[in-house]
Order: structure tokens, then C-alpha cells, then sequence
């Protein structure tokens, strides 16, 4: 067992604000939302959970995050609003500097999958920003924010 441990900074519980964009031009929808992050499966994985809410309905989401020694990043995502019924696969990889970046794809209905990317940044201080991104399909594959938490780390409870 090493001393590896690129979870670590992200541990605790968090509040703040989701913001969640529909496209170029429209006003982004707001919500108040409270995230935790802990070790998952023994202290291999990073687990996030949070809630928020859309148009007064509760939404949760889960992330799973693996990363190894040689900063490779697998996991999975699912969220109630994003995702409906399905967990999305995720590859990616995490920087030297601690952000996770994660891929994954989904179907949009009729044509070709849209991609799904997701930025964790450790904290600064006492504050964290995790982002989603939509990439569009075709060889030039733009990418538009879907997604932006600006979190506030609680204090513990003692």
C-alpha cells in the first residue's frame, strides 16, 4: 500500500450552488445543493453523492471516481435529472495538480452519441468547483458548460 491518495482534499461535506445550462443564450437554472465526498470501496475509490432540486422536485446524483498510480481515472456517474435510469461510464484521468477529468458518452434519442465530461478541481481553501461539460458529436466536438457547483466546504460536526 502506498502513500497515494488523490481523494483526500475532496473529503467532507459540501454546500452551495448548482447552476445548470441549457444552451448558448438561455439563463442558467440555479439550485441550492449539498454535497459529501468520502472514500468509497476501502479507500480505492473517491465517492461523491449530492442533492439539488429542479423546478421544487428532489434530484440526487452519485460519481464514482477511481484513480491509479499512473493517474488513469475510471468511474461512473448517474444523476436523477441527467441521467434518468441509466449510470454512465467514465475514463478519463486526474493532473498532477489533483483535478479528476472523466468522458463518458450518451444517447441523445435519434443520431450519434453526445459526449459528457466532468471536471473536479480540489479545493482552494474552503472552496470547491466541480463542473459538466456537453460535447457535441462530429469531428469537431465543441464542448458548452451543462453544469457548475460552487461549494463551500462545512464545518465537521463534533
Amino acid at each position: 500500500m502506498s502513500d497515494f491518495d488523490p481523494y483526500l482534499p475532496f473529503f467532507g461535506t459540501w454546500s452551495g450552488t448548482k447552476q445548470v445550462f441549457f444552451g448558448e443564450g438561455s439563463e442558467p437554472v440555479s439550485s441550492e445543493v449539498s454535497l459529501w465526498a468520502e472514500s468509497g470501496a476501502g479507500g480505492a475509490a473517491l465517492l461523491v453523492e449530492y442533492d439539488w432540486t429542479y423546478e421544487e422536485n428532489p434530484v440526487g446524483g452519485t460519481l464514482l471516481a477511481i484513480v491509479n498510480e499512473d493517474l488513469e481515472a475510471s468511474g461512473g456517474w448517474a444523476d436523477g435529472f441527467h441521467m434518468s435510469n441509466s449510470v454512465m461510464s467514465l475514463a478519463g484521468h486526474a493532473e498532477k495538480d489533483g483535478r479528476i477529468l472523466l468522458k463518458g458518452t450518451y444517447s441523445a434519442g435519434e443520431g450519434p452519441e453526445w459526449g459528457w465530461r466532468i471536471e473536479l478541481t480540489p479545493p482552494e481553501g474552503e472552496k470547491m468547483v466541480l463542473q459538466m461539460f456537453n460535447i457535441m458529436p462530429g469531428p469537431d466536438g465543441g464542448e458548452e458548460l451543462a453544469v457548475r457547483m460552487e461549494l463551500t466546504r462545512e464545518p465537521d460536526e463534533e
